[in-house]
């Protein structure tokens, strides 16, 4: 074999199986965003699955996180791309939402980005 060309077989002659991509995971976790555009600072938080319960549950844990920094905020402008688990029309989102609001204080205003805006 011409220097440089890259084999892959191993001493013996035999192809060792490889990966062609990234190994299967053991466990999948979905990612939760917040990001701050006034500061550009990003919170990531993980869970098992995407439901709109998920999206409450972290929308206040990053809260608790972060509120002592804000506490002149009294309005969250929270934009959204209208995917299938916080739809304005998803009750169990709303419901959430105004959980957040009763329990924050805050005033919330949700901003969706038109359809499709995300696979851009």
């Amino acid at each position: 074999m011409p220097w440089g060309e890259k084999s892959r077989t191993d001493s013996q002659g035999n192809a060792p199986k490889g990966w062609d991509h990234d190994p299967p995971a053991k466990q999948k976790l979905v990612p939760f965003g917040v990001l701050i555009l006034a500061t550009a600072s990003l919170t990531l938080l993980f869970g098992n699955g995407e439901t709109s319960d998920f999206w409450g549950d972290c929308l206040r844990v990053w809260w608790e996180q972060v509120r002592s920094q804000f506490r002149g905020i009294r309005r969250l402008v929270i934009y959204l791309d209208n995917g299938p688990k916080n739809s304005g029309r998803r009750t169990q989102f709303l419901k959430r939402m105004i959980g957040f609001a009763d329990w924050s204080g805050l005033e919330i205003r949700l901003v969706y980005y038109p359809p499709r805006a995300s696979a851009y």
